[in-house]
């Protein structure tokens, strides 16, 4: 993967341009609950075709506040979609888009970064929100730091963290490191279960206490009793979610 640090040094990807069709179809709904849209698309990102879902009120504007959906190694959007519906409920406009099978760390990147550039093509202002799952997290670390005039606030939940950002003690720059915490362009909450088999809960603890050395804005939070995708099907963590990027972005 070519890349270069933070400040003159960031990862170096090609353009991209977006291509979007629609097949509109109708979110279903619980009872009572807000009226949304759901509707399946794809885009062009660093010459891949990327497949998506978008979620969104059924009253969204330009100004409705936007968050990007990145799953882990072979999550689509199929699987995402609770996720998406309920960001939607809750009054994001929400993109989730297919991981891309087989692809390198570049090519993922380059898939959420594309999912911002097509959510603030309505309004150049936006800012959007990042979440992330697994080896989601990854993906959508590094393309905060290629966007982070637009990125708002970042969701990791059930991440494995040990990646190449380092951090910057006493200063200290490391010339092998591609980005840094001490850098990251938006506040942070970590979200993980306590029975996660897949990924240690030890991993969430160890970089919250990295961004705390850092000085970077974050929470934590770690969920009892639960395994590595349990988000993926429970509305009442997504609520929690919802919370913390409202609290950190101006959310609706």
């Amino acid at each position: 993967m070519e890349s270069t640090g933070v400040s003159g040094k960031i990862l170096v990807f090609g353009m991209f341009s977006l291509i979007l069709i629609f097949a509109g179809c109708t979110g279903q709904n619980p009872a009572g609950a807000p009226q949304i849209s759901v509707v399946d698309m794809n885009y062009s990102a660093g010459g891949m075709r990327i497949s998506a879902e978008r979620c969104q009120p059924a009253n969204a504007t330009a100004d409705t506040p936007a968050v990007v959906l990145t799953g882990g190694d072979g999550v689509d959007v199929k699987k995402l979609r609770p996720v998406c519906e309920e960001f939607a409920r809750q009054g994001f406009v929400a993109l989730a888009h297919d991981n891309v099978n087989n692809g390198s760390v570049e090519q993922n990147v380059q898939a959420v970064v594309g999912g911002i550039d097509e959510l603030t093509q309505e309004r150049a202002q936006r800012k959007v929100a990042l979440w992330a799952h697994s080896a989601g997290t990854i993906f959508s670390a590094f393309a905060a730091f290629m966007r982070p005039a637009q990125v708002s606030a970042f969701v990791e939940t059930s991440g494995h963290m040990q990646i190449p950002i380092c951090d910057t003690p006493n200063g200290v720059r490391d010339e092998d490191c591609l980005a840094y915490w001490s850098e990251f362009p938006a506040p942070i909450l970590i979200v993980h279960g306590l029975n996660d088999t897949v990924v240690d809960p030890s991993f969430a603890q160890a970089f919250n206490a990295r961004l705390e050395r850092m000085g970077k804005a974050h929470q934590m939070r770690l969920v009892d009793g639960k395994g590595h995708e349990f988000m993926m099907d429970r509305p009442d963590v997504v609520r929690q979610e919802v919370e913390f990027l409202k609290n950190n972005s101006g959310g609706a």
